[in-house]
């Protein structure tokens, strides 16, 4: 699995002032071609959020494209969250993401996550547990929807516990799962 991250217009504050155009390599690509994870991306690089040796973001042969600017107002998330059914994922948390929330708090977290085109709806919290609620609109080729995520990170426990809705088809839950997980294992 490929997940690639392209010159994104999103991570260019200024391109919306300057009327710039959202291009097709402006968008977030995972697909299932190959074994490897590379991140072009100069910002990801400069924040060190991977090391670029895992193989995450296409699950079974299933691959997305998130919108790097998607259009979510908080009222409809708040809508397609209640709607939704849930899957539920509980995963061990990495020693250094523990050491990032007591000495850094969350803007690691949604900065690591906004680089994969994974936007912050709401958050809160303090040691030792921090709730984010995180949601990204998937682009072509991959099929139409939004994809929620109420993400708990529990620095006692060691746990990440990541509830998922989305109004996608319920192949592009475990993609955008595994696009989460990886960029919290690399924090």
């Amino acid at each position: 699995a490929t997940l690639q991250v392209l010159p994104a217009a999103a991570l260019n504050p200024q391109a919306d002032l300057l009327g710039d155009e959202v291009r097709e390599e402006d968008f977030l690509s995972c697909s299932a071609a190959s074994p490897n994870y590379t991140a072009p991306n100069p910002l990801s690089a400069l924040l060190d959020f991977g090391n670029g040796d895992s193989a995450e973001g296409s699950v079974a042969g299933v691959s997305l494209t998130l919108n790097p600017q998607p259009t979510l107002e908080a009222a409809a998330f708040q809508t397609k969250w209640g709607a939704q059914a849930a899957q539920v994922i509980s995963v061990g948390m990495n020693p250094s993401l523990v050491d990032v929330l007591i000495n850094q708090g969350a803007a690691p977290v949604k900065l690591a996550m906004l680089t994969k085109s994974l936007h912050t709806m709401a958050s809160g919290g303090s040691v030792p547990q921090f709730k984010f609620f995180f949601f990204a609109q998937l682009a072509p080729p991959s099929p139409s929807g939004h994809m929620l995520a109420e993400v708990v990170l529990n620095t006692s426990t060691r746990t990440i516990a990541i509830t998922v809705k989305s109004d996608a088809p319920q192949s592009c839950v475990d993609p955008f799962v595994e696009i989460m997980k990886n960029v919290l294992q690399h924090l």
